[in-house]
């Protein structure tokens, strides 16, 4: 599978429907490092996978990446709310961003 041409065209139309905008300045550097992603994205379509199981998650061959749920370090109420910006009613004081009535 040969990979799509990358030119400034294409990189400004991208970024146009990203909603992006990009510095002439840059554009030679992004259009070089983006026809490098997608060259190495259509190598990786080579690659035979066939019988190779897939993994949940990376690095998590025959193991959870979860860790346990166990009880840890108990914080005291009063030494967290004296580090927080706003406390009220013993707890967190955060702005309202609905209409309570």
């Amino acid at each position: 599978m040969k990979s799509p041409e990358l030119d400034r065209v294409a990189v400004l139309r991208l970024a146009e429907l990203a909603h992006l905008r990009v510095e002439d300045a840059s554009l030679d550097t992004l259009t070089r490092d983006l026809a490098q992603i997608v060259k190495y994205a259509a190598e990786l379509q080579e690659v035979d996978v066939e019988g190779v199981a897939p993994m949940e998650r990376p690095g998590t061959v025959g193991r959870s990446a979860a860790r346990p749920d166990e009880p840890g370090l108990e914080l005291d109420r009063s030494s967290v709310l004296a580090e927080a910006p706003r406390a009220e009613d013993d707890g967190f004081a955060v702005p309202s961003f609905m209409d309570e009535g």
